[in-house]
């Protein structure tokens, strides 16, 4: 969950607008602050960096750059082909 790398004390977690920028072998999508990472090619390897925007209404904004490494395709690892993006504990 994206709300666990950001805190706004003036809005609530549900106010803050999401974004990726700098994806271009990886798909991003973010649904209900959750981002869901999958390969745009099945079998592409290597790491690409990309960026997390996060917009208040107050049009403040973070940013957080992140790396993403694929050293086996993901497609012979996990049949749906998806990586997700969970907290680090």
């Amino acid at each position: 969950m994206l709300d666990n790398y950001l805190t706004d004390e003036d809005h609530a977690d549900n106010e803050i607008s999401w974004m990726p920028i700098g994806q271009r072998n990886l798909s991003v999508s973010i649904e209900d602050r959750v981002a869901t990472i999958s390969l745009l090619d099945n079998y592409w390897k290597g790491s690409e960096f990309i960026m997390f925007t996060a917009i208040d209404p107050s049009v403040f904004l973070g940013l957080k750059t992140v790396i993403f490494t694929v050293q086996d395709s993901v497609y012979d690892l996990n049949e749906n082909g998806k990586i997700i993006l969970l907290p680090i504990i």
